[in-house]
Order: structure tokens, then C-alpha cells, then sequence
């Protein structure tokens, strides 16, 4: 499957690459829910290789009925940390099951964290260990194939 980046607006101009008013960002539509259970919550996702896990943000799994902090806790942060300072929050993870553009469904252990920047991250474990992604940049806008392994 092979899908164009979104366009994302931006707070202010990027001043360092010419003022640059928006960003492309690899997303895909994902639907996620308990397994067996019908409801499932419709959300973009962003795709980033840099993250070791799938995240979602708290208010996805209350809306699933998920008491997401009963979860295995697991200290997180990001790649802004220096030496000695700890993991920023702590994601709570839960097995659930992810729909990934209406094509594929796979059981993933994701994280529920309070305050994240995306409804959905897909990081490392849980996505790209079931999907192989092609990252395109020479096309406008840039497009990504996702394939499942």
C-alpha cells in the first residue's frame, strides 16, 4: 500500500529552511480496540522509527473503556534527554488490537501516556515488527509503502 505524507501546519515558520510553513508527516489510518470486542476508535497515526513502541494517548483508552493506568508502567521520554536526567512520563501498556488502513489487523502491547503530541505514534514494537516501510522523499508530497512482513 502506498500512501502520500500529510501536510502538517506549523506554529511559526521554520526560520532555519527557508521559512517553511508546514512539515510532511508519514501518517496512516489506524482503528484500535480490545480484542474481541466491536468498538474500535478511528484515529491518524503518525509513523516514527525513532520510537520504541506503539503509543496512544490516555483519552483512546478511556474511550475504549481501557482503565489504561492499571497497565504495565513503563518510565518513558524522549531523545531531548542529556545524561542524568529520567524518562519525562510513564506510558502504561496494554495488549490491543490495531487495524492499520482497513487492510491488516495485528495484536500489539501499546503504551497510554497522558500528554502526547499525536493521537498515535506506531514505533518500533508493535508496528515496524509487522510492517516493512519504504520512506519516499522524492516525490511531493513524500509517500510511504507500507507492506506486512
Amino acid at each position: 500500500m502506498r500512501k502520500p505524507y500529510i501536510r502538517q501546519p506549523l506554529d511559526s515558520p521554520l526560520k532555519a529552511f527557508d521559512n517553511a510553513q508546514f512539515e510532511w508527516m508519514p501518517m496512516l489510518t489506524v482503528r484500535v480496540g480490545r480484542r474481541l470486542e466491536p468498538q474500535r476508535i478511528r484515529l491518524e497515526a503518525l509513523l516514527d522509527t525513532g520510537s520504541p513502541f506503539c503509543l496512544f494517548r490516555a483519552d483512546v483508552g478511556r474511550s475504549l473503556g481501557i482503565d489504561f493506568d492499571k497497565g504495565i508502567p513503563v518510565p518513558i521520554g524522549g531523545p531531548s534527554e542529556g545524561p542524568g536526567e529520567g524518562p519525562r512520563t510513564v506510558a502504561y501498556f496494554h495488549n490491543v488490537q490495531l487495524s492499520v488502513e482497513d487492510l491488516w489487523t495485528v495484536e500489539v502491547r501499546a503504551g497510554f501516556v497522558e500528554h502526547l503530541a499525536f493521537g498515535c505514534i506506531l514505533g518500533r514494537r508493535g508496528f515496524f515488527e509487522n510492517f516493512k516501510a519504504v520512506f519516499d522523499h522524492s516525490t511531493v508530497p513524500p509517500c510511504v509503502e507500507v507492506y506486512r512482513i
